[in-house]
This record gives C-alpha cells, structure tokens and sequence, in this order.
C-alpha cells in the first residue's frame, strides 16, 4: 500500500496533562488506555515488536501490556557498555585499536597523575580529550593542547631518545614524570576548555562534572588531518550483525557531530566493514542486540618515511540513531540503497532516466532560532524561489525533513547529487541561502548553520584538490 497505509502516527490521549513534566513517551503511554487500546487493535493479526531508542523499566510495562517483544538490549548491559570506559572494553575484544586512554579518573590528583603517564608513553599526541562517561553529541568534551604548552617538552623528548627502547621503563620515565606533573595543573587550568561553553562556562564548572562521574582521558589522533566516521549495525535476536550504512561523519564544531555524508569515502569498504562486524561480534557475545551505531576516526601517521592509514574505535552508542532514520528515509524517498560490499550508494532509474551512482549528504540537527517563526508553506515556498528542491526524474536535489510543527526551528536535510563535490556544493549552497533568507541583521538569532557551512566550505575544497588529484593519475598512466 501507500505511505498512509504503512505509516500510523499516535498522539497518547495523557501527553497533555503531563506537558510540564519532562517524561519519556513510554511513561505517558502507559497511562494513555484508549491509546495503547489503538495500537492493539492495529497490530491485530501482525508480528510485531517495539524499536526504543533505550530500553527502560516503562518500555518493558508497555511491551508487556501490548504483549510483544522488545528489540534492544537488557537495560542493565546499556549501563554497563554505554559508557566510555564500557565501549572501550568491546573494541579491546573486538581487537579493533583505540586511541591511548586511561578510564575512571575520580580526583583532580589523579587526572594530573594518568595525564602525564599518557603523555610520558605518547610524546606525538600533542592533543588530548577529557571525556564525561555518559554525554554523547559533543556536550561531554573538554580539549586541551598539552606539549604546547609544556615547558620541558624539548628536554623530555631528547630524554626519550637517549633511553631509546629502554624509555617504557617506569625508572627511565621518572625525573620526566616528575617535571611534567609539577606543569599539568597550570596548563590544565589556562588552556583547557570545555567544548560546550553554555554547559560549562569555565574549566572548573567542568572539572567539577568530570572528577564526580569518573571522567576518560582520551589522546587526539597525532595528524593534522582526522575524519570521523560511523557504523549503524542490527544485531538480531539470532545473533546475526548486519551492517546497514557506513557514513563519513560531519562536524558543526569542534568534536560535535551535525550530520553525515555517505558513502563514506575514508576508509577502504572492506576494512571498515570488517571493523564493525567484529564490534558487533563483541557486542553479540555480551547478550547485545538490536540497534547500534560504532564511532571511529582514521587519519595518516608518520613512521620514519612511511605513512600508514590508521583506523581507531572511539564511542559506542545504543539504539536507532537519527542519521540512520535519515537513510531510510533517503531510501524510501529516492530509491537509493547502500551496497555494503562496495561501499557505493546507487539509485534506480527515474523516468528521466537518473540512475546510477549519488552522493548523498544528510542531518537532523539543523537549527536556527529565527525559523520558529516561520509557518512551513512559506519555507517552501522560499525555497522555491532559490530553485531548492528535489528532482524525483533524476534522482537528485534537497529534501527536508520536520521535525515537529511547534518546534520548527529544528530541521532535517537529505541532499543527493551524483559526486561528492556536486553533493556538498549543493547542500552548502542550501544552507547558505536558507541562513541569508532567515536572519537579518538586527535579528541573526541562534544556529548551527555558520559552522556547519564553514565545515562543508573545507570539506568541498578537500574533496575538489583529491578528485582533481584522482583525474591528473589517471591521466598520468
């Protein structure tokens, strides 16, 4: 049938009465009977099960008066694994690397003391993140550029060479050790910064958070030049791991993911595939399942005169994430499907005859504060007038997804193209005109689009030098 007929959107009868009280859906489905009573009778004579994003205790109430089963895993084994330390322990099994990290740091002396260990045994990360356990999105980072800053780095180095292959030994580290404790604390205190600056306006209202919860020191990949990347993974009750779409990640700031582009162009297919696969081994062997999405970052190291492409796991996060709603909604919209083995996104012809390879770029964190006040029939029509918009013949052009008619200063976007610098051209295009046509100059308000078009202004320019690089060797040969 129809999209109508596959799509059912329930609004619980209770969600008003308990507007002021910030619950989950499931807590205010549970007293919503007529609804719960609807859902019955649309699941009537059909399989079913409940997706959540995190299973909780009124999930499984919900799950057990409707009387199905929920996908996802225990939520005791989420507390356990979702934490940084936790995502840590599933790549150690997985035998896929992780950047050098120490985990549960609960004091100020301690941070200083697993610090300089780390930066004793690692003298070419220049950067390093201080981690909350929990926060996910960015709003959980702090940053600090340590041998920068480090008075007795030269000395230290030198140091390191003399002892050679005998510089792991703790005794060979100690004077080192000594020195570099003594600076930490000032260095920490001047040119640390929290990466959300409205959830922790100083060090100190961050330090406060990261010493209470047991806080993870993780190093920054020593390369000037890191790409994020992501995994969406279905593991199924049986045991099988799917893979369901590999994505270069995008980001508005600094360690803040806003969005992905897919296929992902980082990492060789087969290797990142490979990786998520024994992630999601590890995961299965602990009773996981259901929906995950793998974090990892790949950059190019210096050894002597060879340069090798590294390839770190770095975050675990359970339950269906946004992006992956995105791709599906890509899918379902434009007919395009990710081929796991190639890595390549590849779209059947329209009736103009637009098939074959696209580029697709896609978020669901846009935000502007001055959209609120626009209602959605004149957005669309702005982007009308700007030539925004999808073409179902070719199988290209902009999509937008609503979040929610009284939250409409959040928004999602799917642009599709046939290259990667077709696809980012046009998606930054987007967003530059939509950002003019929205702000004034007495009313800019508050967005991510500035940072977001500045990240695909760079991404462009990269892409364009290695396509122009790609056609000069094939030239060449």
């Amino acid at each position: 049938g129809g999209l109508m007929d596959r799509i059912h959107v329930l609004t619980p009868e209770r969600i008003k009465t308990f507007h002021r009280h910030k619950m989950a859906l499931s807590s205010v489905l549970m007293y919503s009977n007529h609804t719960l009573q609807r859902i019955k009778n649309l699941m009537a004579g059909k399989e079913a099960y409940i997706v959540p994003q995190v299973v909780s205790q009124d999930d499984l109430a919900v799950a057990d008066i409707l009387g199905v089963p929920i996908l996802g895993p225990d939520h005791h084994l989420v507390q356990l694994y979702s934490s940084k330390s936790g995502a840590k322990k599933i790549f150690t099994d997985a035998k896929v690397q992780v950047p050098p990290h120490e985990v549960d740091i609960f004091s100020e002396g301690q941070l200083v003391e697993k610090l300089a260990s780390l930066v004793v045994n690692n003298l070419a990360t220049r950067r390093w993140l201080l981690k909350l356990p929990n926060h996910v999105h960015g709003s959980g980072f702090a940053v600090c550029e340590v041998t920068s800053h480090l008075k007795c780095y030269s000395w230290v180095l030198k140091e390191s060479l003399r002892y050679g292959e005998k510089w792991s030994k703790r005794w060979a580290q100690e004077y080192a050790l000594k020195r570099i404790i003594e600076e930490l604390p000032g260095i920490l205190e001047s040119h640390a910064f929290p990466v959300d600056r409205q959830m922790f306006p100083a060090w100190q209202d961050f330090l406060a958070l990261f010493v209470n919860e047991g806080g993870v020191i993780e190093g920054c990949p020593p390369s000037d030049s890191i790409v994020p990347l992501c995994v969406d993974l279905l593991i199924e009750p049986t045991g099988k791991v799917n893979v369901l779409s590999m994505q270069d990640q995008i980001w508005s700031s600094p360690y803040c993911v806003w969005g992905v582009s897919l296929p992902q162009t980082s990492v060789p297919p087969g290797q990142l595939r490979a990786a998520a696969e024994c992630v999601g081994e590890a995961c299965r062997a602990r009773g996981i399942i259901g929906y995950l999405s793998v974090d990892f970052v790949t950059f190019l190291r210096h050894h002597t005169d060879v340069m090798s492409q590294e390839l770190w796991g770095v975050d675990i996060d359970f339950g269906y994430s946004p992006h992956l709603a995105q791709h599906q909604v890509l899918s379902y919209v434009t007919g395009a499907r990710q081929d796991m083995e190639s890595g390549r996104l590849v779209t059947t012809a329209g009736g103009g005859g637009g098939g074959g390879d696209r580029y697709a770029v896609m978020s669901a964190r846009l935000f502007h504060t001055n959209l609120s006040i626009i209602q959605y029939p004149v957005f669309f029509q702005m982007c009308k007038a700007h030539h925004i918009g999808y073409d179902s013949k070719e199988r290209r052009g902009t999509l937008f997804t609503l979040v929610d008619c009284s939250q409409r200063e959040h928004l999602g976007i799917i642009c599709l193209e046939s290259s990667l610098p077709k696809v980012l051209e046009s998606c930054l295009r987007s967003l530059s005109t939509i950002h003019q046509e929205v702000s004034t100059q007495n009313m800019q308000g508050v967005s991510n689009f500035k940072g977001v078009c500045q990240e695909l202004a760079a991404i462009t320019d990269q892409s364009q030098e290695n396509e122009e690089d790609t056609i000069e060797r094939d030239t060449q040969h």
